[in-house]
């Protein structure tokens, strides 16, 4: 159901935005870098997996050379 997906993503989402304002040292304000921070490392992780899933060749779209 797509609606249930869409609940689990928001939730995990929720759970990493508030994982990185604790590592970032709990600071006021800024709510809004925390949630887009998470809806990329989500996004990142989903293109990540889909790219292994149909079989892991050549360079994965989306994903950003780290150099």
């Amino acid at each position: 159901m797509a609606g249930e997906h869409d609940i689990d993503a928001a939730e995990a989402i929720r759970r990493s935005a508030y994982f990185f304002w604790e590592q970032a040292g709990r600071p006021d304000g800024n709510a809004d870098y925390y949630w887009t921070l998470a809806e990329e490392a989500h996004r990142r992780q989903a293109d990540y997996d889909r790219w292994l899933a149909e079989g892991a060749s050549g360079t994965p779209e989306n994903i950003k050379d780290a150099s």
